[in-house]
């Protein structure tokens, strides 16, 4: 089975979780294909693959527009093949309860806005990166981390992803996107 791997990411955290989903997927004995949403919404070959797994960052509450524009772009073939959504976001790397809330509360958002209903979706910590921030941005990022109960120091950067419970749930898709129920989503 061929699975695209398709992205938006601001800084660059989100492109190495989708590079290692695609990793991933090829130690599975599957065929990943990377693709970066900022290139536009036209897919090679869209049809061709037989499953799709879409990874986006959060900043200020929303994913990106380009990861937006491409699951409209694509709701077609999303809906009718196995698909799964990857959030990254500083609030489910927190520490606190309220953040995984709030992570899943930018997931619903998404596919609410989208229209979208993935076989599975997840909330993983994505990373706070003080070091490539400008000054006005660096400041916003430590008062919006510090509420959250995350980390503060703005000498360096901050990674929250769970690496292995991540590797489990692109196993667990893989799985589905096999299975005779791979079209029903999960709760």
């Amino acid at each position: 089975m061929k699975v695209l791997v398709a992205y938006a990411t601001s800084e660059g955290h989100t492109r190495i979780i989708a590079e290692y989903v695609s990793k991933w997927i090829e130690q599975e004995g599957f065929e990943a294909t990377l693709y970066d949403t900022a290139q536009g919404v036209d897919v090679a070959d869209f049809s061709s693959y037989g499953a799709y797994i879409c990874a986006g960052s959060v900043h200020f509450s929303r994913h990106q527009p380009a990861l937006e524009r491409f699951v409209r772009a694509h709701l077609v073939e999303l809906t009718c093949k196995p698909s799964a959504l990857i959030s990254a976001s500083g609030s489910a790397g927190s520490p606190l309860p309220q953040g995984q809330v709030q992570a899943m509360e930018y997931v619903t958002a998404f596919l609410s806005r989208t229209g979208w209903k993935p076989l599975m979706k997840v909330a993983v910590g994505g990373a706070v990166l003080y070091t490539q921030y400008n000054p006005l941005l660096r400041m916003v990022m430590k008062g919006i981390t510090r509420k959250a109960g995350g980390p503060t120091d703005t000498r360096r950067d901050h990674e929250s992803t769970d690496w292995p419970a991540l590797r489990i749930f692109v196993q667990e898709f893989l799985s589905r996107a096999g299975s005779k129920s791979a079209l029903e989503p999960v709760a």
